[in-house]
């Protein structure tokens, strides 16, 4: 598209609309990372060329960053919740499971003391009424 065409200045703002739509909209379970972070870098590259030869406003472009940043953070929030890649798998790690295990174990056994705990003081008060 050469620059100075005609409707050049709306086509561009229109592809750059499209592409920052694309981000927002993006099947994230089909897309890899690797994908996103290069069209994100892409359409930042084209949204910084539109600012700085004037084709669009200040304020559209700080709306654009806006818009960008919030589909990247979705986009990583996706990420975390669907790859989960911060949780060992406790079948790989034993040590985590063993300790995870201990751990439920002690709080089982807490449990069980407070509630004989209470029992007995129900019970002392039921004797004390008799």
């Amino acid at each position: 598209m050469p620059l100075f065409e005609r409707g050049y200045k709306a086509a561009a703002t229109a592809e750059l609309e499209r592409s920052v739509r694309e981000l927002e909209e993006r099947n994230k379970t089909a897309q890899t990372k690797t994908d996103f972070m290069k069209d994100a870098a892409s359409t930042e590259s084209n949204l910084n060329f539109a600012e700085r030869i004037n084709l669009i406003s200040t304020t559209q472009a700080e709306a654009y960053r806006e818009r960008m940043l919030k589909a990247h953070l979705d986009f990583e929030r996706m990420q975390r919740t669907e790859t989960r890649d911060d949780i060992v798998d406790s079948f790989k790690n034993p040590r985590e499971r063993a300790a995870r295990y201990q751990d439920m174990d002690s709080y089982n056994a807490q449990i069980a003391q407070e509630r004989a705990k209470a029992n007995a003081d129900k019970s002392n008060g039921e004797q004390a009424f008799s």
